[in-house]
């Protein structure tokens, strides 16, 4: 990582925790987004064996958004727990992304929870269009809880690197 990438991230966070460049209502979530826009590169290969700079990233940003939002915070580092395999994310929040899989990827898993040890369902591949649900963390990674709107429909969980726009914004509970 670079001393730009890095000066820009470590300045966003500190930004949000202290909150600073929050904008009211749903502009918290797209500020996010415009600060992962900015701040990191794409991911270049598929499944998750991607980009792990970029997606420790995501998850800097995202779990600062959740320490901003006071959500379980523990010696100033935000702990939600990982999706263990075979548990699923509740679906009340929803976005429906065309194309969900970020450039770059060649194709990513949908697992059965938030560990690449949990058992593949299925595959998301270019062009496949997804719902996004929700995300946790799993150590130093944030996952996506989706459905797949082109491949038989399955939900389970994606890296958020491996999609596009860095998966849900909106945090599962757990």
């Amino acid at each position: 990582m670079n001393k730009l990438n890095l000066l820009v991230i470590t300045t966003a966070a500190a930004a949000w925790l202290t909150g600073c460049a929050m904008d009211p209502g749903d502009g918290e979530q797209a500020s996010d987004q415009q600060a992962l826009t900015n701040a990191t590169t794409p991911s270049q290969s598929g499944d998750e064996n991607g980009n792990d700079v970029r997606a420790r990233q995501i998850a800097q940003v995202k779990l600062a958004a959740l320490a901003r939002q006071g959500i379980t915070v523990n010696h100033g580092v935000v702990q939600p727990d990982a999706a263990s395999c075979g548990r699923t994310g509740p679906t009340g929040s929803s976005t429906t992304t065309v194309d969900a899989l970020a450039p770059g990827n060649s194709a990513a898993k949908i697992r059965s929870g938030s560990s690449t040890g949990c058992t593949p369902l299925g595959q998301l591949n270019p062009g496949d269009d997804a719902t996004y649900f929700c995300f946790t963390a799993a150590g130093s990674f944030t996952w996506t809880f989706l459905q797949d709107l082109v491949r038989g429909g399955k939900r389970g969980w994606v890296r958020d690197d491996l999609l596009r726009d860095d998966g849900s914004f909106t945090f599962c509970g757990f």
